[in-house]
């Protein structure tokens, strides 16, 4: 079997022969010949690198995200993700898949083609226990979205298996979990780097079951969900374990929590794959906004400095703006990273950058809308920038770094 960097290798050389031959091919067709053509060797070119993405996805979820496996318990990939399916409530026990950051790029069709799962040991649950519901109060729940494999048609249809499927209120499905399902997709977009994603149910304790008319197939109702969340690139994690009584007034911070307080209402061991001191950190997490880019953090008071601080030249925004021409190291929590139309780059401080007394910027940056994408790592945070400081307007002032090299977390 060839492996990934050969296969990698041999797209990029026929990438490149293609486009050193194409002017010589095209020279004598017609303009629509030639559109044609290419267009033809753009669908094939994009086809090979679905292929391509697809299986680092398998590779990377099988290294970092998944669960660890319970004896004779059933793991099954399929394009974009990974699954443990459960037999006696007919639904997947978690589902790990990654959302990258093509899902700006690309938007597929939605198939809306449920299947059973003919690659279990068993065939999944089929469509007759939601489709017999009187009335129907339950729909077809995705554990993995469809809408989060939109750069991927091959990924989207496979969502539509059973096995990534379980039984949700109409209510709860169409209201408040497509909004955090789009709160994680707003979350890639902004970051544009991938994310681990371990979603599923909540199965245990006495659940109604929905059943076939023929009352041979049933599936369990679960009363809650959960989904867990990680940045691998910003060691970041947090879970959320939502009730099917949620409504679409509420907030998703309602429902985050560290990691290992879902693994304990689960009994799911997730990211079990790292050194157990990494997934400690991961799992013991609860910083919500760093994951709600929707809304600047919330404010926050100039951090408490002491004398020894001080002398070491460490002060927080109050006390820069005493310091003006110094170079000194100023603490603070980012609430916002704006780019304004001269370049510069400004990371306020403590407050919005209009109420606030001090920022860090980065000056004579060409405009760009990937430009901030170093610095939003920092939002919600707080840091150290070790800079000069430079009166502003309005008696605010700014340090002035050089890069993101000049900033570091706080941590006291």
């Amino acid at each position: 079997m060839k492996t990934y960097s050969t296969l990698k290798g041999g797209v990029t050389l026929l990438l490149l022969l293609g486009f050193i031959y194409a002017p010589f091919m095209l020279s004598s067709q017609s303009l629509d010949e030639k559109v044609e053509q290419l267009d033809a060797s753009f669908r094939q070119q994009r086809l090979t690198l679905e292929d391509l993405k697809l299986e680092q996805i398998e590779r990377d979820l099988k290294k970092n995200g998944l669960p660890k496996r319970a004896a004779n318990e059933e793991v099954i990939s399929h394009p974009g993700f990974w699954l443990s399916y459960s037999e006696t409530h007919e639904q997947p026990l978690w589902v790990a898949h990654m959302i990258l950051p093509e899902i700006n790029e690309y938007c597929a069709p939605r198939s809306d083609r449920f299947l059973q799962d003919s690659t279990l040991q068993n065939l999944s649950a089929s469509n007759e226990p939601y489709a017999d519901q009187k009335p129907k109060k339950y729909d077809r729940g995705h554990m993995a979205p469809a809408a989060d494999f939109r750069w991927s048609p091959k990924a989207m249809d496979a969502s539509f298996y059973f096995s990534n499927i379980s039984p949700q209120k109409s209510t709860f499905n169409q209201n408040f979990w497509a909004q955090l399902e789009v709160f994680v997709r707003d979350y890639v977009r902004y970051y544009e780097s991938p994310l681990y994603v371990v979603t599923g149910p909540v199965l245990k304790g006495q659940m109604d079951q929905l059943e076939n008319a023929e009352k041979t197939e049933k599936v369990s109702i679960p009363s809650a969900y959960f989904k867990v969340l990680m940045d691998l690139k910003r060691n970041r994690a947090i879970g959320f374990l939502v009730p099917q009584t949620a409504t679409s007034r509420s907030k998703p911070s309602k429902y985050a929590m560290k990691i290992d307080d879902i693994e304990k209402e689960t009994g799911i061991d997730f990211f079990a794959s790292f050194r157990k001191k990494m997934e400690d950190d991961l799992e013991s997490q609860l910083d919500y906004e760093i994951w709600d880019v929707g809304i600047n953090p919330a404010e926050a008071t100039p951090v408490t400095m002491t004398p020894s601080d001080n002398e070491k030249g460490i002060f927080n925004t109050l006390q820069a703006v005493a310091h003006k021409g110094e170079a000194i190291k100023v603490v603070g929590k980012v609430i916002s990273v704006t780019q304004s139309d001269d370049g510069t780059i400004r990371l306020a401080l403590d407050k919005n950058y209009s109420k606030g007394k001090c920022s860090i910027s980065i000056e004579g940056v060409p405009w760009s809308l990937d430009a901030t994408l170093p610095y939003r790592d920092f939002r919600g945070l707080t840091v150290v920038a070790d800079g000069t400081v430079k009166n502003g307007a309005f008696g605010r002032v700014d340090v002035i770094i050089s890069g993101v090299g000049d900033i570091q977390l706080w941590n006291r």
